[in-house]
């Protein structure tokens, strides 16, 4: 039963790859003599062997099933068209011409996928917004149904010509096969089988054979009203070799088709990257993005030398393949077998295959993405993103899909732009009082600050400055500066922001004349070499405002301003000094320290408490290059050490004196058997000088909405 299921499955997946791509071929010739037409049909089913086998081994999934793709040949099917209509020689002297234009499309769609595989850039798929892209899958099912109907009808369709669907003869022509396209459609959907388009294909034929029957039409006439693919000269589809050398390639024709071939190649990579992310869904594993690039790169770039399509993934036959489990490359083996026998053998075979079933899967496929991304999706998408998706769509049907593209590329930057200006570039909005330097301070220095830096607003940007953002800032700013009481000073941190353009440089000078005409003290810090760079570059220099460092250089300055001449000697922590200097016993001890001595090494079990009487200390930590790192500066009257000695944990950072420097070192364990007054006094004023961390801690969380 095993082996019944794998030949099963490898004879529909065979059978499915051959019409899938017989139907393709049909549209880029839809209108071609049969001397164009057969040679178009080998050179196909080569690159198709070419493209399946070579995609197989190079993904990161050996079953996956890579084939011509409708949306592309659609767009290669309207150059050709183009290049058919300015055609001045015999119809069959242009073969040439169309082979290089497909191969052309293939070389550049190959080496581009490949290219951007290799350089591991399959994440650039995600800034493409959905809308953008359900339109362009959309539009590509619109340009399916147009190309059936050109397959039925036998004249090119567009929306244009709608009307001549219903000229004497021509409903006989597609009515049917459409009608059966969309009984499909609703089957699909109501009951999904695998065996929907194998079924299709042989009732398809049999309903076909019967009406003939009916309605006595002879094969031959049949054969003479386009109701069949052949008749073929040839015995098999060698042929193809002989006709492409028949004639010149136009390159000027081809070279006339650049923006054709640009938007096959964009088509390409975006769909081995929808595709790659369908392939996780049905094998239920996630696969390499960027090697799905370049295996599909490489496929491509060896179906060229059959003369092949450009494809990727096709999704319906992979997922064929997967609930028939067959194992590893099996699918393009069998692709392989069927191709290879319909190139040598098939010619007598598809004389007598109705016209029509080509248009059947065409007009299927059609309608499926159209309902897929169009119906489907206008219920889960808000009204602007649907509007997108079906303006896209209705550019692609009156103007054409390389319109279309261009239209939905200029819809993705727009949406992007909006997108982005709507988002707030301030992360953080604070006060001098709560956002403080790393310098811990005394008390009475805390109480000064806590006082008097509540009339410098901070404000700490993310982000990339662009028109749209730096003018969102600037009306962020002008309220701070219309706020009551006004703003001594304003500080704007740059050290998150990714860059700016020249708009932004010129809102940002905006924004200093109106701090100037508030007369409020405007400062810029953090600016990263590159960004500072730009600024300066587009900025005069009276149009500029004091330019810092780093955020915490500012903060320090601010706070050293902020000090002068202010009372601060009354400090509880030096009262608590002074009585400790005299405790009984050797809990206390005083340490005078040289310029860069170590106080505390990093990992110390030690769970003293020091108290700085004189100099500065800073305190330094291991930063991820691997050099040490300051995080903070102590003033005389801070308390050091008290998560060490409350935590019980080893020391987290080095001590280290900046300047000649003074400390009391108390020793807790002892001070409580000797004076456990004193000791209770210490762990009180400890535990009030984390406290207030904490609580400007947690102002600054709430200011950032944590």
């Amino acid at each position: 039963m095993r082996l019944i299921s794998i030949l099963s499955g490898m004879f529909i997946v065979a059978v499915l790859a051959v019409g899938f791509t017989l139907s393709l071929v049909s549209i880029i010739y839809a209108q071609a003599p049969e001397a164009v037409f057969a040679p178009g049909v080998g050179f196909a089913l080569l690159g198709a062997i070419l493209l399946c086998v070579v995609g197989s081994i190079a993904s990161s999934y050996r079953g996956t099933v890579i084939l011509p793709q409708d949306v592309t040949v659609v767009l290669i099917a309207v150059g050709a068209g183009q290049i058919a209509a300015e055609w001045q020689g015999e119809p069959a002297a242009m073969f040439p011409t169309i082979v290089a234009l497909i191969v052309v499309c293939t070389v550049v769609g190959g080496l581009l996928t490949l290219t951007i595989g290799t350089l591991r850039l399959g994440y650039l798929v995600r800034f493409m917004p959905y809308p953008v892209i359900a339109g362009f899958l959309a539009s590509g099912g619109y340009m399916l149904v147009m190309g059936a109907l050109t397959i039925l009808t036998g004249q090119t369709m567009s929306i244009w010509s709608v009307a001549t669907l219903f000229d004497p003869g021509q409903p006989a022509r597609w009515v049917p096969w459409f009608a059966a396209a969309l009984a499909m459609i609703l089957l699909a959907r109501a009951r999904p089988t695998d065996l929907l388009l194998p079924g299709a294909l042989l009732l398809g034929t049999a309903a076909f054979y019967g009406a003939l029957a009916l309605l006595r039409i002879p094969l031959g006439e049949a054969q003479q009203a386009g109701l069949l693919i052949g008749p073929f000269e040839a015995e098999n589809f060698a042929s193809a070799f002989t006709a492409v050398a028949a004639a010149p390639v136009d390159w000027s024709a081809v070279a006339g088709q650049a923006t054709t071939i640009a938007a096959v190649a964009c088509l390409t990579v975006l769909g081995t990257l929808l595709h790659a992310t369908g392939l996780e869904q049905i094998i239920g594993r996630e696969v390499d993005i960027d090697r799905e690039l370049r295996g599909t790169g490489a496929a491509n770039l060896a179906a060229v030398a059959g003369g092949g399509l450009p494809g990727y993934t096709y999704m319906s036959v992979t997922m064929l393949a997967v609930r028939f489990r067959l194992p590893s490359v099996l699918p393009a083996a069998a692709i392989l077998l069927g191709c290879a026998i319909t190139f040598l053998f098939g010619a007598d075979f598809l004389s007598y295959v109705p016209a029509g079933l080509a248009g059947l899967i065409i007009a299927f496929l059609g309608f499926d993405l159209m309902l897929q991304y169009l119906v489907d999706q206008w219920r889960r998408m808000l009204p602007h993103e649907f509007a997108i998706v079906v303006m896209i769509l209705l550019v692609a049907a009156m103007l054409g899909f390389l319109q279309a593209l261009a239209f939905g590329l200029l819809a993705a930057f727009l949406i992007f732009i909006v997108s982005y200006a709507r988002r707030d570039v301030v992360r953080l909005r604070s006060v001098a009082s709560t956002r403080r330097s790393r310098v811990e301070r005394s008390d009475a220095e805390n109480e000064v600050l806590r006082q008097a830096g509540a009339r410098t607003a901070i404000l700490e940007l993310s982000g990339y400055l662009f028109f749209g953002t730096a003018n969102r800032l600037r009306e962020r700013i002008r309220q701070e500066l219309l706020a009551e009481p006004v703003p001594e000073r304003i500080i704007v941190d740059f050290s998150r922001v990714d860059g700016l353009d020249t708009s932004a440089a010129y809102s940002l000078a905006k924004i200093v004349e109106d701090a100037r005409r508030r007369e409020v003290g405007l400062m810029f810090t953090g600016l990263a070499p590159a960004v500072e760079a730009q600024y300066l570059r587009t900025t005069a220099v009276d149009a500029r405002p004091v330019l810092r460092a780093d955020l915490d250089t500012a903060l320090q300055e601010l706070e050293t301003e902020l000090l002068e001449g202010r009372a601060t000697d009354s400090n509880e922590a030096f009262e608590l000094a002074e009585a400790l200097s005299r405790a009984p016993g050797r809990a206390v001890r005083r340490i005078v320290l040289a310029p860069g001595e170590e106080l505390v090494e990093k990992g110390g079990s030690s769970s003293d408490l020091s108290i700085l009487l004189a100099g500065q200390l800073r305190a330094e930590i291991d930063g991820t290059d691997g050099t040490r790192q300051t995080v903070a500066r102590f003033r005389p009257g801070a308390l050091v050490g008290e998560i060490a000695h409350y935590a019980s944990v080893e020391r987290t950072a080095w001590l280290i004196a900046d300047e000649p420097s003074e400390v009391l070192t108390v020793d807790p364990e002892r001070l409580g058997s000797t004076a456990p007054d004193l000791a209770h006094r210490l762990d009180r004023e400890a535990a009030r000088s984390l406290a207030r961390r904490v609580m400007r801690l947690t102002q600054l969380l709430r200011a950032a909405g944590i």
